[in-house]
């Protein structure tokens, strides 16, 4: 019963993070390239150089002006539960900190709060010290699922999970 219960709660779940996600900030993606990952390829690189494919300014987050478009990127976007990484991107002397990173189909999206020209190459910064405390959150969470199940049984499964800095659950 409680396994059909929890399977139950994980699809409703399911649903209402599909419905959130239909409120796109990025109106027409049709003329612009995926976002090549480079976070897959060096967990652990937190600096990059890359050229803004597109920049243009949002009302739609409360805290960012503009969402910037990378050709390529290290900053892994909030998905699966976890949280974004955040830091900084910087042209010719110009910085604008990026507070929030979505993923959009294939192409992520650096909110952030100022703008930088189209055509610009760039320096990506991630926070470090963040991107390891989630990584350490993000592995605490499959091990303790991961023992669970072992000592509990098969019926044990994980529904959903929730990693910040300053914390990790399992659903």
């Amino acid at each position: 019963f409680a396994a059909e219960l929890a399977a139950r709660h994980a699809e409703l779940a399911k649903m209402a993070a599909q419905e959130s996600k239909d409120s796109s900030l990025l109106a027409d993606r049709l003329s612009i390239a995926p976002t090549s990952l480079m976070y897959y390829e060096d967990v652990h690189k937190t600096e990059f150089e890359s050229t803004v494919i597109s920049c243009m300014s949002t009302s739609q987050h409360p805290d960012a002006s503009h969402i910037i478009i990378l050709a390529e990127t290290c900053f892994y976007p909030e998905g699966g539960g976890q949280a974004p990484d955040i830091g900084f991107i910087t042209s010719s002397g110009k910085n604008v900190n990026v507070l929030d990173v979505q993923k959009e189909g294939d192409i992520v999206l650096h909110l952030t709060d100022g703008p930088i020209s189209d055509d610009a190459n760039v320096t990506g910064v991630i926070d470090a010290s963040r991107r390891r405390q989630l990584m350490d959150h993000h592995t605490a969470v499959h091990i303790v699922g991961g023992a669970s199940r072992r000592l509990l049984g098969p019926h044990i499964f994980q529904a959903g999970s929730n990693v910040t800095v300053e914390y990790a659950r399992l659903d």
